[in-house]
Parts: C-alpha cells; sequence; structure tokens
C-alpha cells in the first residue's frame, strides 16, 4: 500500500487556500495553485452562472430485470399524455445492477437571500403529476418520484473507485458537488485522484448522488492497527477540501477549518442508494 508515502511539495496548502470566490476565474487560480486541476483547466473555461441542472428521478430499480422493467415503463411514460416523451430519460448502470428513470432537465439556482436551491415552476407542476400517475389498478406508480440532481455518467480510472479499494476504511481529504457556476464535480473528483495517484498516494474517488469525495489510504477493520498510517497521511493532508477550498466549521463563536475524516468504505448492498 502506497497511502503512506509522504511527497516533499513546495507549495503549501493552506497558503494556496487563503481566500475563495465564487466566480470561475477564482476557481481555476487556487485549484491551479493548488496543483487539483492541471489536467482539467479547461473544465472551467467556458462556465458561467447558470445554474445547476436537475431532473426526476421517477423511480430506481435494483435486480436483475432492472434493465427490462426500467426500458418498459419508460415506453409507458413516453406514451402517457401531457409527458414530454423527449424527457424520459431511462438511466442503466449495469454494473450496480440497477436502473433510474428519469424525466426533464431543469435548471434551478440559488437563492442568494436564502441560499437554497430555487424549484421552478415546471419542475413542481411536472412532479405533482408523475408522482399521481396511476396503472389500470388504480395504484400510483411513481409514489416515490423526486428531484435529483441530472444523471451524468460515471468518470475515472475504474480501477481507482472506491468500491475497488482492499480495507474497510479510508481517508476522506476532498469533496466536490456542483453549484451554480461549477458543474463538472465528477471531473474534478477523478483528476485529483490521478494527480494524487501520481504523486504516490493511494487515492479514490466516490461519486454519489450529489458529491464526489477523494480519499487516501485503505485500512482494515481495526482502526488501531491503522492509526499510524492515519496519521502519516494527516500530515500531508492537513485540512479538509470542498470545492478546492478548506471546509470550515464553527463553534460557538469560534471557526475552524475541518481535518480529513476516516469514513467507511461504501460497501455494495444492493439496495437503491
Amino acid at each position: 500500500m502506497d497511502g503512506g508515502r509522504r511527497i516533499d511539495q513546495s507549495r503549501d496548502r493552506e497558503g494556496a487556500v487563503a481566500a475563495f470566490a465564487g466566480d470561475c476565474r477564482a476557481h481555476r487560480q487556487i485549484l491551479g495553485r493548488l496543483g487539483v486541476w492541471t489536467l482539467t483547466i479547461s473544465i472551467l473555461s467556458g462556465c458561467s452562472a447558470t445554474g445547476q441542472k436537475w431532473s426526476i428521478q421517477c423511480v430506481e430499480l435494483v435486480g436483475s430485470e432492472h434493465r427490462v422493467l426500467c426500458d418498459q415503463l419508460a415506453a409507458s411514460l413516453r406514451n402517457t399524455p401531457g409527458m414530454r416523451a423527449s424527457q424520459v430519460h431511462p438511466v442503466h448502470q449495469d454494473a450496480k445492477n440497477r436502473s433510474r428513470l428519469c424525466y426533464g432537465k431543469y435548471t434551478r439556482r440559488t437563492d442568494p437571500q436564502t441560499g437554497k436551491l430555487h424549484i421552478p415552476a415546471k419542475m413542481a407542476q411536472e412532479l405533482a403529476i408523475i408522482k399521481n400517475l396511476t396503472d389500470a389498478s388504480g395504484q400510483r406508480i411513481f409514489l416515490g418520484a423526486r428531484m435529483v440532481p441530472y444523471p451524468a455518467p460515471d468518470v475515472g480510472d475504474p480501477r481507482w473507485d472506491i468500491g475497488r479499494a482492499p480495507g474497510k476504511h479510508t481517508l476522506q481529504v476532498a469533496v466536490f458537488y456542483e453549484t451554480d457556476d461549477f458543474h463538472e464535480r465528477k471531473q474534478a473528483a477523478a483528476a485529483y485522484v490521478a494527480q494524487l495517484r501520481q504523486q504516490g498516494f493511494e487515492a479514490y474517488y466516490h461519486h454519489g448522488e450529489t458529491a464526489s469525495e477523494v480519499t487516501v489510504g485503505s485500512f482494515g477493520e481495526d482502526l488501531r492497527e491503522a492509526a499510524p498510517e492515519v496519521t502519516r497521511l494527516r500530515e500531508h493532508f492537513k485540512y479538509h477540501l470542498e470545492n478546492g477550498r478548506y471546509k470550515w466549521n464553527r463553534l460557538g463563536d469560534e471557526r475552524y477549518r475541518v481535518k480529513p475524516m476516516v469514513m467507511g468504505i461504501p460497501q455494495p448492498t444492493g439496495l437503491p442508494w
């Protein structure tokens, strides 16, 4: 395992992220100084404050028949009066033995007053319609429909997916998520992992529904045995990164930077995430 290998770097991570502005230029400058996006600076070259792309997940299916059942439901939804056939999107994930049936593509923007994402009227209207669709017996088919980030293909070297890690625990050092002006969180996480791998670290990515995490190291069940390894990694990764900047929390009147955290490696369960 190469996770504990220390690399002498001239750039100080703390100084590189002393300040952060939310615009694309600031993302490029700060992440470039970190060395996080040497391979993906072009990703941000055309970004603008356009909002975040979301969809409606009608249903998620798990099991050996996930693809067939999802395609059948998709065909039925396309033929439903009032539904836009071109907006029906089956998303198959054969490696995970599951499929999701999604509908529509909507732009959600952050409300500057509340910090919450705005729900477009058309999205709310079509979500209500989908939730109330019934089959021949009167049972609602998509009662569990919900708003989700627009599904995008996973990216990154499959060998470095956290699911391939041999251990039970790992050290989370960074997380990327989408904002109104940044839409490439999967690419960013995969690129950071590639960079860390080049530097000799055992790095992994994990693409969740709303965020992509970057971790280093792979430890067994007994964290007491892993303590020396975790300590060595924390000597290099002193603070946790969130979209390329330090993550801050508050305790009373004091603000403090969050340190990397040991987390359990997600295990396949056969259940929807």
